[in-house]
């Protein structure tokens, strides 16, 4: 496979890029309708063809997920103070994975 074919990232959102270096994924992925329409633009950029763009996005939005639900060892204790509102407000819950992984069985 060729490196342009690994790092091919056109139409994958700018956020879920690696240049991008944010912490935190931007508000619009946090809320459950936005989700699905960042999941929906990924998988139409994939088509049917998984590159190293597609990959990293799907992961980006799987390792969101993931944060959310373990951002505070203590649920009593206090966020990092870096961290956004619509981070701690998140509803991102587990189950949301499977929006992810559905959309990843349609382009494989």
């Amino acid at each position: 496979m060729s490196s342009a074919k690994l790092l091919d990232v056109v139409g994958i959102l700018q956020f879920l890029q690696w240049p991008s270096g944010e912490k935190y994924l931007p508000a619009q992925v946090h809320d459950e309708k936005g989700f699905k329409n960042v999941v929906k633009q990924v998988s139409k950029a994939a088509g049917h063809s998984v590159t190293g763009g597609t990959t990293l996005a799907f992961g980006l939005l799987l390792r969101e997920i993931h944060r959310m639900q373990f951002l505070l060892g203590d649920p009593s204790e206090d966020p990092p103070p870096d961290t956004p509102q619509w981070v701690v407000g998140s509803p991102l819950e587990m189950r949301w994975m499977d929006i992810v992984f559905a959309a990843i069985a349609t382009v494989l």
